[in-house]
């Protein structure tokens, strides 16, 4: 198993200034703000001072070095996050090379309105293949007489970050879910038709360093210049694409 690197001790409180890494003048941080007010935006303060800790480190992720071994079993409990097609690009994969996957408003991105100052997840419900995940992902569903697919159809096409809950400092973060902790209450209108079983969001975001693999879609396969960013970025990511092989 290979030697966990970072090892700093989080403090419950940490001094962290948001303008020192995010543009706190764009026009959705503010919108923020103004949502969460004081209460909020210091919990958010205080969980980004937890994040910034750990995006400076090299965490250890047990779920990277299982992917990248080529075994495609994601646990239940992992977190997946779809950038849909259209929002693919060498600027955005940079971003979340540098952050990590952060709330779209600290990075001058409106965010759905269930939903301000987290970053939002799917979470696999069992254990489960890539390929058994994404065609979960692509099933469609029953609501009365009506069927529907998945949100989580969204992974199939586009760039998904699977994210380890259990790499090095994650508890820290997961523990305020805005699915899971009732403290959170306030500030999530979770979806009806989702639970904690299968969708997360993360106040703040997460860091660079949980990240554990990236499932490519066919389209983004063939695009050349997104491949060669995606490779620049993540050097020693383990890359899949939707069938579950490792690239």
């Amino acid at each position: 198993m290979s030697e966990k690197i970072f090892s700093t001790t989080l403090e419950s409180d940490i001094d962290f200034d948001s303008s020192k890494v995010f543009d706190v003048n764009n026009i959705h941080y503010q919108e923020m703000s103004h949502t969460l007010g004081a209460e909020g935006m210091a919990m958010l303060d205080d969980q980004l001072g937890r994040w910034h800790e750990l995006n400076e480190g090299s965490l250890y992720s047990p779920l990277r070095e299982s992917l990248a071994s080529g075994d495609s079993e994601l646990p239940k409990g992992t977190l997946m996050h779809g950038m849909k097609i259209n929002r693919v690009n060498l600027q955005s994969i940079e971003s979340i090379s540098q952050l990590g996957i952060v709330s779209g408003e600290l990075i001058g991105m409106p965010e759905e309105l269930e939903t301000h100052g987290y970053a939002d997840f799917f979470r696999v419900p069992d254990d489960m293949t890539i390929s058994e995940y994404m065609s979960y992902s692509s099933e469609m569903i029953r609501e009365g007489k009506l069927k529907r697919p998945r949100s989580e159809k969204m992974l199939t096409t586009g760039l998904t970050f699977i994210v380890d809950p259990n790499a090095e400092g994650m508890e820290t973060l997961t523990e305020h879910d805005g699915y899971s902790d009732s403290s959170m209450s306030e500030f999530v209108n979770p979806i009806s038709n989702r639970s904690s079983e299968d969708t997360a969001a993360i106040l703040g975001g997460v860091p660079r360093g949980a990240i554990a693999g990236l499932i490519i879609s066919p389209s983004l396969l063939s695009d050349d210049s997104i491949m060669e960013g995606i490779r620049r970025y993540f050097p020693d990511m383990p890359f899949f694409d939707t069938d579950g092989n490792i690239i």
